[in-house]
């Protein structure tokens, strides 16, 4: 998603030149890291609150469970925060086990090392450990994320978001729409009902254009319903229309209300109108039939060679690298691996946004260094799931101990 920066013969040779006489060179050969790498007195650590550092288990006993499971048959578990969670619970656990639902595919993460142990650090903490989340991301991305960018609402009872324009060939101006109960039609036109509350706040009709203002790599539209309340009981059709073709590639496409999100993938040229799916609200409930495949909700599917709405033994819980032993820099993130998780295709082997200083003034071409000097999967591989401690998430798991139960923590 990323454009490729432009770059000359002198930078690629200052770079080369920088990087052989400043004994980076083995630093910038990586690989997945395995459990093998990892050492107790690195990683798994939290703040118990006394000033003492404890580990957290790593867990290797847990049995793995075929039975699927709907988000439904968890409702009114215990919640709990990621902070206690870490604190109270895991380090009296035996045993810890993830349910894999389908909306945390982006949620899917990997950790990554150089090939050459103890090989010059080149991050902004002081090991040369990485990680890359899926779709060569440096941290979690929704579609719901880009909304917030561009300005749009996102903590509705009911939202419906489109994205498109991911490469720099798609200059078409796709609306998103609403054909509310009764008929009126929510669009550019006329972006807020005032019977229902929905509202239309982002309308981009130039791709292109507008992306390369907000330095983003997608471009979004987005409807809101804030109050449940103020909606009106009935059908709610959500369609994407293209206004302007303009070589268009397709579209991607989100739904959610409560704990539900629903995406949907329109990987061809968008012509018309494309019907996305339809809501129903009735007695205070919302339902859903959807025109487009579905790629999350309840549906099972296979995400990093694991299968969804199922249990997953956890390897390991860890904080990642850059909060380490005593590190503190960027944002933290909760990083639970699982048994068997493993990349589908190669990924990017670092980011130029946790280089340090140093490296950073050779920015252009270490972005093209790190997008071409892919890591690729092996066996033991650290994969499994990644929590921004910054970004609203949640994570209904299984625990062993004295107390065998279900929660849901909260990020």
């Amino acid at each position: 998603m990323k454009a490729v920066a432009p770059i000359t013969k002198r930078q690629i040779a200052e770079a080369e030149k920088f990087v052989e006489e400043n004994a980076y060179v083995e630093s910038f050969d990586r690989r997945l890291a395995t459990i093998d790498d990892i050492k107790a007195t690195e990683i798994l650590h939290i703040n118990a609150g006394d000033g003492k550092i404890k580990k957290v288990s790593i867990f290797d006993d847990v049995k793995v469970h075929k039975s699927r499971h709907r988000r439904n048959e968890f409702k009114g578990v215990e919640e709990i925060g990621i902070e206690k969670f870490m604190k109270d619970i895991l380090p009296s656990c035996t045993s810890v086990e993830a349910l894999l639902q389908g909306n945390l595919e982006k949620n899917m993460v990997n950790l990554t090392t150089a090939k050459v142990e103890d090989s010059k650090p080149i991050f902004k903490w002081n090991n040369n450990y990485s990680w890359t989340f899926n779709g060569d991301l440096a941290g979690k991305s929704q579609i719901k994320e880009a909304v917030k960018v561009y300005g749009g609402k996102v903590d509705g009872v009911l939202r419906f978001s489109m994205l498109w324009a991911e490469n720099e060939i798609d200059n078409s101006d796709l609306d998103a729409h609403c054909t509310e109960p009764g008929g009126n039609l929510i669009y550019y036109s006329n972006k807020r009902s005032y019977n229902t509350g929905g509202n239309l706040d982002v309308d981009i009709t130039q791709p292109q254009h507008t992306k390369k203002l907000k330095a983003m790599p997608c471009a979004v539209e987005n409807i809101t319903y804030p109050s449940l309340a103020k909606m009106s009981e009935g059908s709610y059709v959500f369609k994407v229309n293209q206004f302007s073709q303009r070589n268009s590639t397709g579209f991607k496409a989100e739904i959610a209300y409560g704990d539900e999100i629903f995406t949907y993938s329109y990987d061809q040229k968008v012509s018309g109108t494309i019907i996305v799916a339809t809501v129903t609200l009735k007695n205070g409930e919302f339902s859903i039939k959807h025109n487009l495949e579905c790629t999350e909700g309840d549906s099972t599917r296979e995400v990093y060679g694991l299968e969804t709405n199922t249990f997953h033994k956890v390897n390991l819980v860890s904080l990642s690298p850059n909060h380490w032993n005593e590190n503190k820099i960027g944002n933290k993130h909760y990083f639970f691996m699982l048994e068997g998780c493993k990349i589908p295709l190669d990924v990017r082997s670092f980011h130029n946004e946790n280089l340090i200083p140093e490296l950073v003034s050779h920015r252009k071409v270490l972005d093209v260094l790190g997008n071409t000097r892919r890591v690729n999967s092996t066996k033991g591989q650290l994969a499994g799931l990644g929590f921004n401690s910054t970004v609203r998430d949640e994570l209904l798991v299984k625990l062993g101990g004295n107390f065998k139960r279900v929660v849901k923590i909260k990020f």
